[in-house]
């Protein structure tokens, strides 16, 4: 729910684009479905499943 850098939340402040989440703060995106972090290594996030709760 946060990204790793600066802590945002990224419900608020996260763009979804196709696979990717972007962090609207400081730009780094982060593929939905690994967590990886595109922009900076070493810095994912937790990626789970939404289900049908949507």
């Amino acid at each position: 729910r946060r990204c790793p850098h600066l802590n945002a939340d990224l419900t608020r402040f996260g763009i979804v684009e196709g696979n990717q989440l972007t962090c609207q703060l400081h730009g780094w995106k982060f593929d939905l479905a690994s967590g990886r972090c595109l922009t900076s290594v070493g810095h994912e996030i937790r990626s789970e499943p939404a289900g049908n709760n949507l």
